[in-house]
């Protein structure tokens, strides 16, 4: 590594499950090679995290809009085995950033500093979970994890696959720990947010829908996470809401055949809604008949629910509506 005369560029390496994840942090300009921060730079190329705790604290006393200390001082003190102290002196460094890139720089950082491993041994057995996941051995992955969070209690990659995994076979309290401090570590990360709503809908439906609004904003957003803010706003009495973003989700992506579904059957809960209902679960059953022997249905099928359920609702909702409205066929 090329040290330049003017910008000392500092290289940090960071052994992660065996991997190495490189993280540049620049010094500024006009730092002297005796100031408390180059001395901490220095520190922690020799990989002495402790000590260059003590030297970062002092340059961001020193100058406290220097988001670079503030940086450096979280990476090492995460480094040092104090993760959330490091996390929260990144939030500290959140208040003082001014730019849009320094913010941008914290961020990242937040999310690199929550989730590294400090062992092998602990990588591995995340890494075990995942897979048996992947093969659908859920238990046999809830023991990895539970394996992996003991020797990292803080880690937030594995407080969410182990949440998340609990969320599957619907050990909802247990799982709502996990993913509650999931979240207390990364309040920003949409994963962590669509699984904890998941799991706090039917308890907490006002808080889900929090949780889920921006993200359901954004035009890419999986279905599931669509569905489930849907179905909060329901709880809670907003179902002209619900319809306004099921209206948006379905015209934006017209292969979501639950959002169709969902959509009719929240029309026929509106006064002067059955026509609309009637429109909505027909399109719903067309096209379900009509993609059905599709692999992606089929997919989409074990993964959102029941697609055979959701026919026999929309047929018994369709009946009901019919003979209110006195249309004695489906196609009528």
């Amino acid at each position: 590594m090329t040290i330049g005369m003017t910008t000392r560029m500092i290289i940090i390496v960071l052994m992660i499950a065996g991997t190495v994840l490189v993280t540049p942090a620049s010094a500024t300009l006009n730092r002297t090679i005796n100031d408390p921060f180059a001395i901490g730079v220095r520190l922690v190329r020799e990989r002495s995290y402790a000590e260059a705790v003590e030297l970062f604290e002092a340059a961001v006393k020193e100058d406290p809009p220097f988001v670079t200390a503030h940086l450096e001082l979280a990476r090492s003190l995460v480094m040092s085995g104090r993760r959330l102290d490091g996390l929260n002196r990144l939030a500290k460094a959140q208040r003082v950033a001014k730019s849009t890139n320094d913010q941008k720089r914290i961020r990242q950082q937040r999310d690199l500093l929550a989730s590294i491993f400090y062992t092998n041994e602990a990588f591995q057995h995340f890494q075990d979970g995942l897979n048996l996941m992947r093969d659908r051995k859920t238990r046999g992955a809830i023991q990895s994890f539970e394996k992996a969070l003991a020797k990292e209690p803080d880690n937030a990659q594995v407080l969410t696959a182990y949440g998340k995994a609990l969320l599957s076979l619907d050990d909802r309290n247990q799982s709502i720990k996990l993913l509650e401090r999931a979240h207390s570590i990364l309040p920003e990360r949409s994963d962590v947010r669509i699984s904890l709503a998941t799991g706090i809908l039917n308890k907490d439906p006002k808080r889900a829908a929090a949780l889920l609004r921006n993200l359901v904003a954004q035009s890419d957003v999986a279905e599931s996470s669509v569905l489930t803010y849907v179905q909060a706003l329901e709880r809670i009495g907003k179902i002209r809401d619900a319809i306004s973003v099921l209206r948006r989700t379905t015209s934006e992506h017209h292969d979501r055949l639950q959002s169709v579904f969902w959509l009719g059957k929240y029309y026929s809960l509106q006064p002067e809604g059955a026509w609309m209902a009637r429109r909505y679960l027909m399109i719903f059953l067309r096209r379900l008949e009509s993609t059905e022997a599709s692999q992606k249905v089929e997919v989409d099928q074990k993964k959102n629910g029941s697609l055979d359920s959701l026919r026999r609702q929309a047929k018994s909702l369709l009946e009901r509506i019919n003979a209110d409205l006195g249309v004695e066929s489906l196609e009528g």
